[in-house]
């Protein structure tokens, strides 16, 4: 009588190597998507930051910015951020409204950002 030899078959290795490689492959995927939505995440939480900073600063310094639109940067986060704001007239002449527009790039093309808020007259 023959014994039977205990082991795997070549065949049950290789499904169990696919198995494996499907489960890390799947891995891998969920961990690239986790990293971009964390970066995205830092983008817009950074660039709110900035616009609260500038609305701040306005309200701080007591400023009573004429109409129109003004451009700047900033340091933020070890990145440079650009911003756009906009004074805009309200029902009332002794308060402002001051839009914040946040870029990550120079040519103001990519906005990351946006907050607004009211400046009453000094």
């Amino acid at each position: 009588m023959a014994r039977a030899e205990k082991g795997f078959t070549l065949l049950e290795v290789l499904v169990a190597l696919v198995i494996v490689a499907t489960g890390i492959a799947a891995t891998a995927q969920a961990m690239g998507a986790l990293t971009g939505r964390t970066e995205a995440l830092e983008t817009r939480m950074l660039s709110t930051w900035v616009a609260s900073n500038r609305l701040a600063e306005n309200r701080f310094t007591r400023s009573w910015p004429g109409l129109g639109g003004y451009q700047g940067e900033v340091s933020q986060g070890g990145r440079t951020w650009y911003y756009r704001e906009e004074v805009v007239a309200t029902p009332d002449p002794d308060i402002r409204r001051l839009n914040v527009y946040v870029y990550s790039d120079e040519a103001r093309q990519d906005q990351s950002g946006f907050l607004f808020g009211f400046l009453t007259k000094p």
